[in-house]
């Protein structure tokens, strides 16, 4: 587990890691950050980074499946951030408690990245991605954007008042 760090949780600079079952919660940084690899990224809880992004691509093609990925609701916050011709692909998922009102966003896609989403639950769904000229988005079948009721936010650095309802443990 990787929790109340002064940084980011996890950096793989060209690497093919494979994460798993791990909790991300409360860093300071970026909940992942991975370069010039594809990370593959299963089972895990990335929630309340006060760097306001729960995951970073660059020049990569990670795999993120059965994951919660949770914002502090904090303005400029992401769920994922992607940049210079990353291609992730997240299935099973749940990305959710982005500021978008605040300048937020539930995915970021700039410089040749794209994004393929299926099977998730996408906070704000395709209207909650920026993406530049050179990017796109790939919303694929079994997508929806309804909350999540999760309990105990207050644990993952969120107020009890954004999120509430249902846990979800790994």
């Amino acid at each position: 587990d990787f929790i109340d760090n002064d940084s980011s949780g996890i950096t793989a600079l060209s690497s093919d890691v494979d994460i798993r079952n791990c909790r991300f919660v409360r860093n300071r940084g970026v909940g992942i950050f991975a370069s010039r690899g594809a990370p593959r990224i299963r089972n895990c809880l990335i929630a309340g980074s006060s760097g306001g992004t729960a995951v970073y691509f660059r020049e990569s093609s990670p795999t993120i499946s059965n994951c919660t990925l949770v914002g502090s609701g904090g303005p400029m916050s992401f769920g994922i951030y992607c940049r210079r011709d990353s291609h992730p692909t997240i299935y099973s998922s749940i990305l959710w408690n982005y500021a978008l009102e605040d300048g937020g966003a539930t995915a970021v896609l700039i410089d040749g990245s794209t994004l393929s989403v299926a099977h998730c639950n996408f906070a704000g769904g395709p209207g909650a991605v920026y993406t530049d000229d050179d990017s796109k988005l790939l919303y694929k079948m079994g997508n929806f954007s309804a909350d999540p009721l999760f309990l105990f936010a207050d644990a993952w650095g969120m107020s009890s008042t954004s999120v509430q309802g249902l846990s979800y443990d790994i």
